[in-house]
């Protein structure tokens, strides 16, 4: 992936140079996986996203 100067450098200072690739990941699977709704609630077929306890950032 190809990132632009400027974002490069805001994730180097949020996550660290070794964080970047979690952070990318977590984002992109916070937007791709989320639960989608149908009309009678929370689709079943929606798979969700768990985080492993050692896999935060905080």
């Amino acid at each position: 992936m190809v990132l632009r100067d400027d974002i490069y450098s805001l994730l180097v200072k949020q996550f660290g140079p070794k964080g970047i690739s979690r952070a990318l990941n977590e984002f992109a699977a916070e937007r791709l996986l989320k639960k989608k709704k149908d009309l009678f609630g929370i689709s079943p077929h929606a798979k969700p996203f768990v985080r492993e306890k050692d896999d935060r950032f905080d």
